[in-house]
């Protein structure tokens, strides 16, 4: 069924995952595996789907909690989530919009008003119905979050027309509101969760696994939902697993290191030493997603000494992200000047990003002096703690030292990081972000209408204004018309980077890797797994006996 009344080309999207399968150990008596990967040696075939067994997972970092409409999810957190709730649209193995717990999402001809048809017959994990009136309270439960309405401020109401149909109506046009069904803002959580005091702590969704407990800072463990609609191509019920435990193990060699010992089964990670080492090791299969985040430093416009202009140009001039990726991750990485990589269709080439440019650098740094009176560039930036991040600030901290910027590297853990964020308690930031398909989902963070200023709750997290671009971004929302699209938001990058907010640094590849014995990583591996969107491929992961 379609998912919507028109269709937007999602182009060289199938690129969205770049692996390569190393075959030239395969005559070694196994069989050729289907996942892709990087690691090389000969690795069995995936065979028929097992059921049974508990898999092992070590994350990165966890959420602050399990509600999608209260609590802020990282990639790790929205890894964890998905496993525990559907979205009602998801994205397919070329990034296109497929029918989920909705069965269709359309627009009307002028993108006001949004009708959602979900499917029949599926129930939350405590038996509670899932039907128009759970739609219309999660929308409703994210409308009230004073986080999660500033992605949603066109909305102006939703409103039950059966069982199965809830219209959701706009003050304004927003053709792309769709895109966010899948995404955290189409995970379905159940009403005792969206209104429970604990509900963050104890999620309910109608995901392929029950929620069992949750040791923060530690681990979360579910548990096979015996009751899950879905079914595989040969009507097996899903999910294939008795459970998943996701381990938090913030330092990367110590989840490197528990992958080897068998402490773990499957790790996610962007560390790039990482990577390369299990790239060798034939027992390992690794997945890679170079087309997810983008690293950037983001400058806090809302607060000295980054409300100066002079004070912004001189930091992106005196960082050389080329020297950046040679250290950290020839090879690997790619230098970004922009939201996108040249392998997603939205990709500008020239972003009218500076180059490189010290003694420009210098320059702006008098002017700064100049504007302000102040004696020196100085500013401290944050870094989340134990990972190749603080690595790369540091690196930045004496690339600004050689042109006389005075940089302070404050590690800070990620659990806090995001809250500390959104309130702007930051001058200078280390950050992964801008990880979605359509540009839309970034209107929350470049337009001024959600830039609250100091102190204040703000998804705008640099705190930028600007006319320009806000007109780009809005005369986009009330289009349908590719050309116009592409004209749009190639002029809302280029006067997003006249503002200066970020410095772009790379764009950040993450792995799954996995022993050979976890089967089905060629599900996540063709569609993308870095990006936080739902990830509706855990109900079709199995262990292989072993």
């Amino acid at each position: 069924m379609e998912v919507r009344a028109r269709a937007r080309g999602l182009g060289g999207w199938w690129l969205v995952v770049l692996v390569l399968v190393l075959s030239a150990c395969s005559g070694d008596g196994g069989g050729e595996r289907s996942t892709p990967t990087l690691a090389p040696g000969p690795v069995s075939d995936e065979g028929t789907p097992r059921a049974g067994g508990r898999l092992i997972v070590g994350i990165d970092a966890e959420s602050n909690g399990w509600d999608p409409a209260r609590s802020n999810f990282a990639l790790a957190g929205s890894m964890v989530a998905s496993s525990i709730y559907d979205t009602l649209l998801a994205f397919d193995e070329n990034r296109q919009l497929v029918p989920n717990l909705a069965e269709s999402v359309t627009p009307n001809e002028d993108g006001t008003v949004w009708t959602i048809r979900i499917r029949d017959g599926v129930v939350f994990h405590d038996g509670t119905p899932f039907d128009a009136a759970a739609v219309k309270q999660n929308i409703d439960a994210r409308l009230a979050s004073p986080i999660a309405s500033q992605s949603l401020q066109p909305i102006r109401e939703v409103v039950v027309i059966d069982d199965h149909t809830a219209e959701v109506r706009m003050r304004t046009p927003w053709f792309g509101y769709d895109y966010t069904l899948a995404a955290q803002g189409g995970f379905m959580a159940a009403p005792s969760t969206l209104t429970g005091q604990d509900g963050p702590s104890k999620p309910v969704g109608t995901g392929p696994f029950r929620f069992v407990s949750w040791e923060p800072g530690s681990a979360i463990t579910v548990e096979r939902n015996g009751d899950y609609w879905k079914r595989d191509a040969d009507g097996v019920q899903l999910p294939y697993l008795d459970g998943i435990t996701f381990r938090v193990l913030t330092d990367p060699t110590a989840r490197a290191a528990a992958l080897r010992a068998g402490d773990v089964q499957m790790i996610q990670t962007s560390d790039i030493e990482t990577i390369r080492d299990f790239q060798r090791r034939s027992e390992y299969d690794t997945a890679i997603d170079l087309a997810n985040f983008e690293a950037i430093v983001m400058l806090n416009q809302g607060r000295p000494p980054f409300d100066n202009e002079a004070a912004r140009r001189a930091v992106v001039l005196a960082t050389d992200r080329d020297a950046v990726v040679e250290t950290i991750g020839a090879g690997v990485l790619r230098p970004a000047v922009g939201p996108f990589s040249d392998v997603e269709e939205w990709y500008v080439e020239d972003t009218g990003y500076p180059d490189h440019d010290p003694e420009a650098a210098r320059r702006e740094l008098e002017r700064y002096k100049a504007e302000t009176g102040a004696s020196e560039l100085a500013f401290t930036l944050r870094a989340t703690a134990g990972d190749e991040v603080e690595r790369v600030a540091t690196i930045l901290q004496a690339q600004w030292a050689q042109v006389g910027i005075r940089a302070t590297v404050v590690p800070v853990e990620q659990a806090s990081y995001i809250n500390e964020v959104v309130v702007g308690n930051y001058e200078a930031a280390m950050f992964r972000q801008f990880s979605y398909v359509f540009p839309d989902s970034n209107y929350i963070f470049w337009h001024s209408s959600t830039a609250k200023g100091p102190g204040q709750v703000s998804i705008n997290f640099t705190q930028t204004r600007s006319s320009a671009l806000d007109a780009a971004l809005d005369a986009a929302r009330a289009t349908n018309d590719p050309a116009e699209l592409r004209r749009l938001y190639e002029t809302a990058q280029r006067e997003l980077n006249a503002q200066l907010p970020y410095v772009w640094l790379y764009h950040q590849a993450w792995a799954l890797i996995a022993q050979a014995r976890v089967n089905g990583l060629d599900i996540p591996a063709s569609g993308g797994f870095a990006r936080t969107d739902g990830k509706p491929w855990w109900s079709q992961v199995w262990l292989a006996e072993g």
